[in-house]
């Protein structure tokens, strides 16, 4: 969803996407992937939920896989609601990887620290993951109760971490919403077949503290190509 200066208005991008994706699905693509990055000059997406409900609502069969989510930006809380509607509008296609993140503006953006982001993923998927079976609980000092549940449980893994490292030396590896480890490399189809793979610990200036993800990108006019990704 990048659009710099010289390419697609902004506009015209987001409408054209949900065209899209209504397009896939008539000839059968299995999975739309979105990302989320914050403060982009080119826009990027700042929220996958929203664009993946608007495709959702036009869609019947290609499932969602939002990846990854920013968990440590964002109130557990809201996320687990946003979760829960977007399922529900997609009738149980949705699938969300959370990450750790690793920008410092979008950190300092959001008031948060990145030294917490460890301590706010754990306690974020658990809050997420009890909100989302339906409890009616206490997470640090507030009452939580999501209403409406999502079609899909937790425990059909559903809710995939995103494999992340807190240390150089300690890899936290993947894990379904039930416990049970699952793959650390999730993918997802491009509408326009121009996917990009980022690995952990690759050179290409990422973090490598991050997990590996298929960035979909869609088609812009034409313009001098971005260096960046």
């Amino acid at each position: 969803m990048r659009a710099p200066e010289w390419a697609t208005p902004t506009n015209e991008l987001y409408r054209a996407a949900i065209e899209m994706a209504a397009f896939a699905d008539g000839i059968g693509v299995d999975d739309i992937g979105l990302m989320e990055h914050h403060g982009s000059d080119d826009g990027y997406l700042p929220q996958p939920f929203a664009l993946a409900a608007a495709m959702a609502a036009v869609t019947n069969n290609v499932r969602f896989l939002l990846g990854a989510v920013l968990l440590p930006l964002h109130d557990p809380v809201t996320v687990a609601e946003q979760i829960a509607i977007t399922d529900l509008i997609s009738n149980g296609r949705l699938k969300v990887i959370f990450g750790a993140g690793y920008v410092p503006f979008e950190f300092a953006m959001f008031g948060k620290s990145l030294k917490d982001r460890a301590a706010l993923m754990d306690s974020g998927i658990d809050t997420i993951l009890r909100a989302l079976r339906g409890e009616r609980f206490e997470a640090d000092g507030r009452p939580v109760y999501v209403r409406p549940l999502p079609v899909q449980k937790p425990e059909d893994s559903s809710w995939s971490v995103a494999a992340w490292r807190r240390r150089r030396n300690e890899r936290r590896a993947t894990v379904s919403a039930s416990g049970r480890f699952c793959p650390t490399w999730s993918m997802s189809i491009s509408t326009n077949a121009a996917a990009s793979v980022n690995r952990p610990g690759c050179t290409s200036g990422r973090d490598p503290y991050r997990s590996a993800s298929i960035c979909v990108r869609t088609p812009s006019r034409a313009g001098p190509r971005s260096s960046g990704t």
